[in-house]
């Protein structure tokens, strides 16, 4: 009977760790995204994405037994940002990644990812701005986290930060900025998951480790 009450003591806070996760998620998913896939079942998750009355330019790519899912469009008019964007993308894709610690294992995951782009002499100063106000908010409510700089001919032209939670070795979490010319800027946030039973999941490895 001991034993028992210990693993439901043990288990209790798992549990919560587990369920405030995906309010996480959710709540990040709220505040930018227009379709939240932590909400509901996958499908209907893809058939609001692709459906919703603001996108255009809608490009898809059917899995097939040799190419991956792939879903791009733009908005016509949403900036769910300090600065006012002047185009937003938006992007669902699989994409194979390397998971594991002592041995090279290859994964499957699904990309979401949401880009706002901005023009002008202040553009940069924009997307730094929000890469900087999505950190404060919500950095501490991961258990690590890693930045790195974004580099092109050995020049710093952005900035990563992948936020992990217990038990991935993938980021679930990525957010960036990077000067894409003199005039142009951008400001990304990326999801990384897993469909399980028509359920998103985070993207732990195969072997569960």
């Amino acid at each position: 009977m001991k034993k028992i009450f210990c693993f439901v003591i043990f288990l209790l806070p798992v549990c919560s760790m587990i369920k405030a996760q995906e309010n996480l998620f959710a709540k990040i998913s709220d505040n930018y995204f227009r379709a939240n896939p932590f909400d509901r079942e996958y499908s209907k998750f893809v058939t609001l994405l692709m459906n919703d009355p603001m996108i255009a330019n809608k490009a898809i790519v059917k899995r097939t037994d040799t190419t991956f899912f792939s879903f791009m469009a733009e908005y016509k008019n949403y900036s769910p940002y300090t600065f006012m964007a002047d185009r937003t993308e938006i992007k669902l894709m699989e994409k194979e990644v390397e998971v594991g610690d002592s041995i090279s294992v290859i994964d499957t995951v699904f990309i979401y990812q949401l880009l706002g782009y901005k023009y002008g002499k202040d553009c940069l100063e924009a997307v730094k701005k929000e890469f900087s106000k999505f950190n404060r908010r919500f950095r501490s409510d991961f258990f690590t986290d890693q930045y790195s700089d974004i580099l092109e001919n050995h020049e710093v032209v952005g900035g990563m930060i992948n936020y992990f939670v217990l038990k991935t070795t993938t980021s679930p979490v990525s957010v960036s900025w990077a000067k894409m010319d003199d005039n142009q800027s951008v400001f990304s946030i990326v999801f990384r998951f897993k469909i399980r039973e028509n359920i998103v999941i985070l993207p732990i490895p195969p072997d569960g480790r």
